[in-house]
């Protein structure tokens, strides 16, 4: 690499606005778009890239060939085909052959990085061959630093089990990809956003593709580096060699706010040192002794992060309880997959049409005998109507019911019954299909995200307690990415986490 420009960028600063500017700007002074490479670690991110690109200059998608993931890269420059990537048939001889049951084969996450999909006891040695190699580390070395309790032995059989039955059946996973690509790209400026998460490997691929390129521009935020647990290193972001430009204003955190979060962060040992102001808005942090304190009735998006997923229950359970409409990761909406067939059926019994795929979704939600005779599927496949109504429905396509969503639908499991019906009764039908204003998810989920008001539970769990009394700069900087989240006011709940014991 030869020019390496490194922008550091704080919460709210706006990192992957001005990767896009600088990229518009080499466009402007006339690099083809084919001399470019965008890598990003998520395919929303690089549809942003293109979608922008082709707004402002009118390229096609096909003449931006590297604005890619690092992993779709390294799979287009090896012109790997689908047969020969690790599938479920695969692993599944290879769980045999080892004598370990598996849950299915590694995946490029989010982050970039590569884990499998299960805790089973093979998926546990998968993830530590991925993560071990990630590393640069031997067998050995990986070993050390591994928490399972497993034999050494049975470790570097498996590892090397694995290494010789990819060799013989011709296959690789999404690492060898990374191991394999040998660079350099045809490129003469490439772009890096999220850098903090790159691993040791994911470094080194980089080195090799962007070797011959004239100008690198690599954003990132040390202090934001909480992928560390699956193989992220932002050891190597600090030492690159490179000028150093910092994003001084934040577009998100207000004062309050940014006040805590200078506090949190400059107790970090090994880090870039960063000045930036935050919105001119005073903002407000509070402490409370409950979430059970939480006010929800405010104006705007709410975001409660919590550091493990078994600490957003009692939240949940209460949101439940007080039909207030939520959504996490695995149900971005207040009914989740259930929400869809009550609005149809909600719409047919006030003489609305639905479509013949639209009344299938609904029937799937009825119970055979029930809701639906028995053949009333295979009526309504022959169907050959668009539309259909209620009666229709009812004398020719085997629907038995008219009654209202939570006794027709009774596939809905009744706890669920229970909760809509009081969002509904509180916030409407339209709440059911709305994008709800209360989201939940751990703070490693919601990076990148923001609300106008965020909920920190600051608990932690035994596991965590103790990590942090060995090395505390790592729940550092998760905590420091939980409460820039917040646009307008941020609520801590807790008063144990020792990370913020000042307060």
């Amino acid at each position: 690499m030869n020019q390496v420009t490194k922008i550091f960028g704080p919460p709210g600063t706006g990192k992957t606005t001005t990767l896009l500017n600088l990229l518009e700007e080499a466009l402007e002074e006339g690099t083809p778009p084919e001399r470019v490479a965008y890598v990003t670690f998520t395919t929303k991110a690089r549809r942003e890239a293109v979608s922008r690109t082709v707004e402002r200059f009118g390229f096609t998608e096909e003449q931006m060939p590297f604005f890619r993931t690092l992993h779709s890269i390294a799979y287009r420059e090896l012109e790997v085909s689908g047969p020969m990537m690790i599938h479920h048939g695969e692993l599944r001889e290879f769980s045999e052959l080892i004598g370990m049951e598996m849950t299915g084969p590694s995946r490029a996450t989010e982050s970039g990085l590569t884990m499998t999909n299960g805790n089973l006891r093979g998926d546990r040695f998968l993830t530590f061959d991925h993560l071990r190699r990630h590393r640069g580390q031997t067998i050995e070395e990986g070993y050390r630093g591994w928490r399972e309790d497993e034999d050494l032995f049975i470790t570097r059989h498996f590892c090397e089990t694995y290494a010789r039955w990819k060799t013989d059946e011709g296959l690789l996973d999404f690492t060898d990809l990374l191991i394999n690509v040998e660079g350099p790209l045809p490129v003469d400026v490439v772009l890096v956003d999220e850098a903090q998460d790159l691993s040791w490997l994911q470094w080194r691929t980089l080195e090799r593709l962007a070797a011959d390129a004239e100008r690198v521009y690599v954003a990132g935020d040390d202090d934001q580096a909480i992928f560390a647990w699956a193989g992220a290193e932002p050891e190597e972001l600090l030492t690159l060699q490179g000028e150093v430009e910092v994003l001084g204003q934040s577009y998100r955190v207000p004062a309050a706010v940014h006040e805590l979060a200078g506090q949190m962060v400059s107790r970090i040992r090994r880090r870039q040192p960063k000045e930036w102001k935050p919105r001119d808005e005073a903002g407000e942090v509070r402490w409370l002794m409950s979430q059970e304190n939480v006010d929800y009735d405010r104006e705007g998006s709410y975001l409660v992060l919590y550091r493990n997923h078994y600490l957003g229950q009692a939240v949940e359970a209460r949101l439940r309880s007080e039909g207030v409409p939520f959504g996490h990761g695995q149900r971005p909406t207040v009914g989740g997959a259930w929400s869809h067939p009550i609005v149809l059926w909600e719409s047919l019994r006030k003489q609305g049409r639905v479509s013949p795929a639209q009344l299938h979704e609904v029937y799937e939600a009825m119970t055979v005998g029930r809701g639906v005779s028995l053949d009333a599927r295979a009526r309504l496949e022959r169907c050959e109507r668009e539309k259909v109504d209620l009666d229709t429905a009812r004398e020719e396509l085997g629907l038995l019911t008219d009654e209202p969503w939570f006794e027709a639908l009774d596939k809905i499991p009744d706890d669920e019954v229970s909760y809509i019906r009081r969002v509904v009764r509180h916030h409407g039908a339209k709440a059911l299909t709305d994008a709800p204003k209360v989201f939940l998810s751990t703070i490693h989920a919601a990076k990148g995200g923001q609300a106008d008001h965020v909920v920190l539970l600051t608990d932690l769990s035994r596991v965590i307690q103790r990590e942090i009394q060995r090395e505390p700069d790592h729940e550092r900087r998760v905590f420091y990415v939980g409460l820039t989240r917040a646009k307008e006011t941020l609520q801590l709940i807790g008063f144990d986490n020792p990370l913020f014991s000042h307060h």
